[in-house]
């Protein structure tokens, strides 16, 4: 995912909010379990967003309210 899927119309900012924080931003790989399908992405996002200044727009929550 590239920085500039964060920009809505290059100026507006478009938040990012990824649902599941333990899938999202896990951080204990089990490499013996293969249908383990969590990605620890969470972390890269928000490094790409600050080099572009999004990060406050990148989000992550186990809540649907």
């Amino acid at each position: 995912m590239s920085p500039e899927l964060l920009a809505h119309h290059g100026r507006l900012k478009s938040p990012l909010v990824l649902l599941g924080a333990e899938y999202w931003n896990w951080t204990e790989p089990d490499y013996g379990n293969l249908a383990d399908r969590r990605s620890p992405v969470y972390s890269v996002l928000k490094n790409l967003a600050s080099e572009k200044g999004f990060a406050d727009y990148v989000h992550i929550t186990d809540s649907t309210l």
